[in-house]
């Protein structure tokens, strides 16, 4: 699949190496000298990103559903459980939020309509939470570590997954975001983080993006 376990580690715990692995395969030259127009006419505003530097190129205003295939349901919180729902409401937005450093795959994921920030504690099968004051400024989020997540192509570690889809992991405590149809919550294999267990398609999530006439 190309990237291999030795360079998925390299997104995970080095910087640098992420940041030169992405820049080598993103869509784009990284000389920022890419005409504007040229990147519109082949992103589209609308457009599903397939990979990491695709979602860097989209920006942190860009807002998404995340999307679970397996179960054709959302992500979605009603200001304190996150679950899946059936409806792509407006309860359902996130933003990816870069974070700001060498790591070019993680982000914070801020639900639109809260304001607040998904987090997860440290232990299998825990469920994800959110953090901050609803509505509020929550300006103090770049002190908490356990609001960090990992993005991964899904394809690079999984043969045969989905194009288009994502894994997505908790950078605190190396556990991947997952579903078996109802609550949200992190889960791992503390042998091996990359081992995704007999049913991946739980953890592979697709960044469908909301329209802007929404």
């Amino acid at each position: 699949m190309g990237l291999g376990i030795v360079g998925l580690y390299a997104l995970v715990f080095g910087g640098v190496a992420a940041q030169d692995f992405l820049e080598r395969n993103s869509s784009f030259p990284s000389d920022g000298q890419t005409n504007d127009s040229v990147k519109a006419s082949w992103w589209g505003v609308n457009r599903q990103p397939c990979d990491v530097p695709e979602i860097l190129e989209n920006g942190d205003t860009k807002s998404y559903y995340l999307y679970n295939k397996l179960h054709k349901e959302y992500m979605s919180t009603d200001g304190s459980n996150v679950d899946l729902w059936h409806d792509a409401g407006s309860h359902a937005i996130w933003h990816l939020k870069h974070v700001e450093g060498h790591t070019a795959n993680r982000f914070y994921l801020v639900n639109d309509r809260r304001k607040t920030y998904l987090s997860a504690k440290d232990w299998a099968h825990g469920n994800v939470e959110l953090w901050g004051n609803a509505f509020g400024l929550n300006t103090d989020y770049s002190s908490h570590k356990e609001l960090q997540w990992l993005i991964f192509n899904a394809a690079e570690i999984t043969t045969g997954a989905p194009r288009c889809t994502f894994y997505i992991m908790h950078s605190d405590s190396h556990q991947w975001l997952d579903t078996h149809g109802d609550n949200v919550h992190v889960w791992g294999d503390r042998r091996d983080i990359f081992e995704m267990g007999g049913e991946p398609e739980n953890l592979q999530w697709e960044l469908k993006p909301v329209p802007a006439w929404r």
